[in-house]
């Protein structure tokens, strides 16, 4: 009788009670991960520096490339910014001219072919003068 008690105690001996949560610590050891064992620190205070200059360099590329694209756009806005002012005094002396007063039409209502002859002629006209 004391063996049958035993083998049906065995079990509950070797894993332990089942049903009591508290008793589940190998499902508990499962989800933590194990920390290491530092033996050097020197070498992990150098694989830290490295690790920190690498960041550093990837940074200092990421900022030299941020700074080449926003000088390339400001390069493009000025000279979008030019383009409009040109356009601006062709439609001044579009507007002051003998031309443009018979015409009656502002530049901006000039078609695109029209605006081009006109702006070509522009150009040669104060060219010759120069």
């Amino acid at each position: 009788m004391k063996k049958i008690i035993y083998l049906l105690l065995l079990p509950i001996y070797l894993f332990g009670n089942i049903n009591n949560e508290n008793s589940c610590s190998s499902a508990k050891n499962k989800d933590k991960k194990p920390t290491p064992k530092v033996h050097n620190l020197y070498l992990v205070k150098k694989l830290d520096k490295l690790k920190l200059n690498r960041q550093i360099a990837d940074m200092t590329k990421e900022n030299l490339d941020f700074y080449y694209e926003f000088n390339l756009y400001k390069a493009m806005k000025n000279l979008e910014y030019k383009a409009k002012l040109i356009e601006i005094s062709l439609a001044q002396s579009w507007q002051n001219s003998k031309t443009g007063r018979i015409d009656g039409r502002s530049w901006l209502d000039l078609y695109e072919d029209e605006r081009r002859v006109y702006r070509k002629l522009y150009y040669e006209f104060y060219n010759s003068k120069n």
